[in-house]
């Protein structure tokens, strides 16, 4: 029997999912909570074999909870529910170890082959999987010039423009021409995009990865956007 805890902002969704997951031969719900922490340490306390998270759930970080708790209970199996389309969330779940991503316009019926497939030790990320797992997008790093390698792997650590122009001692348009080179032949539209290609074929790994500060910069990141235009992704708040 795989053993389970819940943590959902949303009071009637953990409901429902309990009450669902529960009918099934394999899976039991054995606490659900409005918190992350509280959560994981009922999840550590218990021994349970899964914790589902909601990975915007308010209060304390759910990825920090999660981190904690495989630290606690090393066995333990972790799997964020996340908006869908949303990759910084899948990005946040690789760095905090997650076993699991699963988006809330699933079913429950995937949710529950999700339990089962990470209770088994397999990872279950179709978010991701639907970008990086593209077979047209493994060879595409080849076509890197070895500076573009190095503006590639520089980016998806966190660092900016201007800061990677500092590092590698060049100016910071000859790296937005390197980034947008970049971005182009990768196939990838956004920084999210960007970095979870490149956990994925192993170029960076998700504890190398700076925290990115929102102030100033747009959606991706930056000052200026991937095309090398200010701010047209959109501005931080």
């Amino acid at each position: 029997m795989i053993r389970c805890v819940i943590a959902d902002k949303h009071t009637l969704l953990r409901e429902c999912v309990r009450e669902t997951l529960t009918k099934s031969d394999t899976i039991r719900v054995l606490a659900d909570f409005g918190d992350a922490r509280e959560a994981a340490e009922e999840a550590v306390n218990l021994g349970v074999d899964i914790l589902l998270l909601d990975a915007t759930i308010p209060g304390p970080n759910p990825y920090d909870a999660a981190r904690w708790a495989r630290q606690q209970h090393r066995t333990l199996r972790v799997i964020f529910l996340a908006a869908n389309g949303e990759e910084e969330h899948v990005i946040e779940a690789v760095k905090a170890g997650a076993d699991g991503v699963v988006e809330l316009t699933a079913s429950c019926a995937e949710l529950q082959v999700a339990i089962e497939r990470v209770h088994r030790g397999t990872k279950y990320m179709p978010a991701a999987d639907r970008f990086i797992g593209n077979p047209a997008m493994v060879s595409k790093i080849d076509q890197l010039t070895p500076r573009e390698r190095e503006v590639f792997k520089l980016l998806a650590e966190g660092n900016t423009v201007k800061e990677i122009a500092i590092m590698l001692g060049i100016s910071v348009k000859t790296v937005e021409v390197h980034k947008f080179n970049t971005y182009q032949k990768l196939g990838v539209h956004n920084k999210a995009q960007l970095v979870m290609y490149a956990i994925a074929r192993r170029v960076v790994l998700a504890s190398s990865i700076l925290p990115v500060q929102s102030k100033g910069r747009t959606a991706c990141g930056e000052t200026t956007c991937c095309c090398g235009q200010p701010a047209c992704e959109g501005r931080a708040s």
